[in-house]
């Protein structure tokens, strides 16, 4: 009865001692999730102030360093605040947002995509005015651009 109690209780530990150790592809590498970016869709005259998005915001924070991005950050929202003052009174909508891919219609129904995910700054102004294709300008040269 011993020798048999000794038998199992070894086999079960052999057996959690293995199935501690062997993992299978899956346990090793967890599935990855690609969530699909989102188009905004526009419609409409308007000023849009693009920020960077959560990711993109960390992924420049590696790159250029924590102090570096947030002065860029204060530099460029000073810019967007000027601009909203400026048009303020002119009856111009401003939107913000952190997307980078949009879907702009005209009031003819003409459409265009634009995607900044490239852009050399994810700090951006797109010009709307609801005919033709939108003008992309820098923080600091909206004004001029929208007026």
């Amino acid at each position: 009865m011993k020798r048999a109690t000794i038998f199992v209780l070894a086999f079960v530990a052999s057996l959690s001692y293995s199935c501690r150790q062997s993992k299978t592809d899956s346990e090793k590498a967890p599935a990855v999730s690609v969530a699909p970016e989102t188009v905004a869709e526009i419609s409409g005259p308007q000023v849009l102030l693009i920020y960077p998005g959560s990711k993109q915001a960390d992924s420049l924070k590696r790159i250029i360093g924590a102090e570096a991005f947030y002065r860029l950050s204060d530099q460029n929202g000073s810019h967007f605040n000027e601009l909203r003052n400026n048009l303020a009174g002119t009856g111009i909508t401003t939107n913000i947002s952190e997307c980078t891919r949009f879907r702009f219609i005209a009031d003819d129904g003409a459409i265009t995509i634009t995607d900044l995910s490239r852009s050399d700054s994810p700090w951006q102004v797109l010009i709307f005015t609801g005919k033709g294709t939108p003008t992309l300008a820098s923080p600091e040269n909206a004004f001029q651009q929208a007026c």
